[in-house]
């Protein structure tokens, strides 16, 4: 038996079980619109998520930044005398600049390299024998500083910016208490 005969650059009509492979105009068009309204539910929390991570950036900084001048606060020698009052030691207060990094920038760095500003402070009365914080039951503990740090990412700033109301948002406040390792008058 032979072949039928096809007719030169015509190819046989397929039949109901010889379908070819590809995909319709329709398919196509389902496809790329679930796509599109997938992306752009992505794009729509990408906003969120980088806030998230600058607000997780922001804090992790700070809290080195904390760890860092309670670190040089406890090793600068402040001592308490036998009248439970504070005697000074070498530890200076005040503005700090540090890098995106957190770490403490020397003077005549470029202000392009600030990216934080810390104001430090050293509360001498907070933590007296009749104040705050009660620790064990006791009137209040002579030996702890209260230190607080107010960290801003707002590049190289004054004094000033710190305590205007305008700029609460931008500021972070973090506290702690440091002990001094020479109890001196007990």
């Amino acid at each position: 038996m032979t072949p039928p005969r096809r007719s030169a650059g015509r190819e046989p009509d397929p039949g109901p079980g010889d379908r070819r492979g590809g995909f319709t105009l329709a398919e196509v068009t389902i496809t790329v619109g679930i796509v599109a309204t997938v992306l752009m539910a992505l794009f729509a929390l990408l906003p969120m998520s980088l806030d998230q991570v600058r607000t997780a950036s922001g804090l992790s900084t700070g809290g080195r930044i904390l760890q860092q001048v309670g670190a040089e606060l406890q090793m600068s020698g402040w001592t308490v005398d036998a009248d439970y009052r504070r005697v000074t030691g070498s530890f200076e207060s005040g503005l700090r600049f540090y890098d995106g990094e957190g770490q403490l920038l020397v003077s005549g760095s470029p202000a392009e390299a600030v990216v934080y500003t810390a104001l430090v402070a050293v509360d001498e009365e907070g933590c007296g024998v009749d104040t705050e914080p009660h620790i064990n039951g006791s009137v209040g503990n002579p030996f702890l500083l209260r230190l607080t740090v107010d960290v801003t990412d707002a590049g190289q700033v004054d004094e000033g910016f710190f305590g205007n109301p305008d700029n609460e948002r931008r500021i972070r406040r973090f506290s702690t208490r440091v002990v001094t390792l020479e109890q001196v008058g007990s």
